[in-house]
Parts: C-alpha cells; structure tokens; sequence
C-alpha cells in the first residue's frame, strides 16, 4: 500500500501544469508567455527587430540583478507622422517591450498596445496604430512563440496618462534644465533621442521633440518588487521636452497617478510616493524652482 501512495503522487505532480505567476492582467497591456528566461527572450526579441529592415534597436536596457530588461525600436517614417499630429505621443516613441520572469523558468513579454496608445494621444481610429499593433502582435510571436494575451477592461480616455508643462524658458534651456535636473540629483541619463533630427533624416519636418530617459538606480529594487511592469511604462522614468508651432516650449511627463491605479496599486506606497518624488524635483527644476530637500530625504 505505501508504494502505491508513492506511485499516485509520482503520476499526479507529472500530469500537474506549471502554473505562471504574476501575469500581466492590466487594462491596455497586451503579453506573452516564452520558455525561455527573460535575457533569452529579448535575445529573440533583439534578432527579430534587427531582422525587419524598417526597424531599427534604439536602446536595450538590462537589469541582470533584477532578471529583466527592455528593448526600444521603432522606425521614425511611422513615429514621426504621428508626433506632426500630436507631438505629446513623441514620449511613449520609440516603442518598447518588457521581459521578465514568468515565476518558473520562463518569463513575460508585454507591450501596450497600439489601440492604447491611439486612444491615450486624442488619435483614436488612426490607421497608423493599426499597422504598429501588427508589427508589435508579430514581433512578440517571434520572440515568444506563442500568439499575445490582450487585456481590454478599462475605459481610456485622451492624454489621461500623460500631463505637460509650459516652461518660460526657449525650447533649449528647457531640456538643458531636465538634464540639470537628472545632474544635481546624482540621477543615470539613459537616454537622449532627438525626434526631430530623426524626422528631418526622413525627410520630414517636426519641430523640437526630444526625449530623455532618467533612472535612479535606488528605485529600482523597490519597483521591481512592487509591480515589473512599472518598467514599461514609468521607468526608467520619461521627459520630452517640444516646441509648439508659436515657438512656446513644453514638457510632457506621465501621470504616475495613473499607471499606478491602473496596475491597482496604492497611491500611499513607498514606490509611488518615491517615484512620484523623482518627478517633481525634475519638474520643479524646469520651473527653476529648485527643491531644497536632499536627494536621500524621502519617504520611508
């Protein structure tokens, strides 16, 4: 009989599917699921861009020590159309997936999508967005193997996740002041992508867009544990800073309020309350309003 027992279990943990952790279920975030671990999966990812000529890896970020990382890639003859049409969107540009572990030996990749997106900047309908949700439904297949979960329960309504400023100053001091910004706090620039120069390669003309990526590598421990994804859409953290058509200069910034509720998680915790911090020095810094307390004073 005791051999009997032991046989039953044998059978019963082999039939057993692994079950993944910690999947992605957030409104407006498309994912799959690889086999493979998470570096592994970008590898997949990396070769599959770099195999499309339209496309083109702009930055790869890896966080070994937190076992995931990003890729942004795009191509600026589709980006650039878009940012003429709203130069707001030039700060979720280039496009970008996440990858990490699934909980087991595999791992996540996850996107948001393209109707997200066009219906995040006013331009819900866009055909454009048709054409970059196919590329990113093909690329992640690529990568992964396996065809995208979409997560479509929440109403999205224009710019709700991203907000801008006017800045007194002309459209250069301003960037200069984000960088000063990143500077005096002992912060990692990871990225400076100038949208315009971009789209003037391409024969198109738009006026002043950058892009900066700015990270403090302190955070990073303390989001990863909060929610993975938060490396999507909020860190590394995003400026763009544009120059409308009467030369008046602006900087856009994501609304952490919201990419937090939308991953349901409280307003009160210590990695909003840190991140949301981050964010308002720099801003701050742009208004030329400098912000007194140290960089270690901050919420415990």
């Amino acid at each position: 009989m005791k051999h009997s027992v032991i046989i039953f279990f044998a059978v019963f943990t082999v039939s057993c599917d692994f079950e993944p952790r910690e999947a992605p279920r957030i409104a407006g975030m498309e994912y799959s699921r690889s086999t493979e671990d998470p570096r592994s999966t970008l590898d997949q990812l990396q070769k599959a861009v770099e195999a499309n000529p339209k496309l083109k890896v702009i930055k790869r970020i890896d966080h070994p020590e937190l076992d995931l990382g990003l890729i942004f890639f795009g191509n600026p003859k589709i980006g650039s159309p878009l940012m003429m049409d709203n130069q707001m969107i030039g700060i979720d540009l280039p496009q970008r997936m996440l990858a990490y572990p699934d909980g087991g030996s595999g791992s996540y990749l996850v996107y948001n999508s393209g109707g997200f997106q066009g219906t995040s900047f006013g331009l819900r309908g866009h055909q454009t967005f048709e054409k970059i949700e196919d590329a990113l439904v093909k690329l992640n297949a690529a990568a992964t193997g396996t065809e995208p979960e979409r997560i479509r329960s929440m109403h999205f309504s224009d710019h709700k996740g991203v907000r801008k400023w006017d800045s007194k100053a002309d459209f250069r001091s301003t960037y200069e002041m984000i960088l000063e910004g990143a500077s005096e706090q002992g912060y990692n620039v990871l990225l400076e992508l100038d949208h315009g120069e971009n789209a003037r390669k391409n024969g198109i003309e738009l006026r002043n867009t950058r892009l900066i990526l700015i990270e403090d590598p302190e955070l990073n421990p303390l989001l990863a544990k909060t929610d993975k994804t938060l490396f999507l859409d909020v860190w590394p953290m995003k400026f763009l800073a544009w120059e409308d058509e009467k030369g008046r200069s602006h900087v856009a910034f994501h609304r952490l309020e919201f990419h937090f509720e939308r991953r349901k998680i409280n307003l009160n915790s210590r990695a909003f309350l840190q991140t949301k911090r981050m964010q308002s020095y720099i801003l701050e810094r742009v208004k030329k309003n400098r912000i007194d307390l140290p960089k270690k004073d901050l919420p415990s």
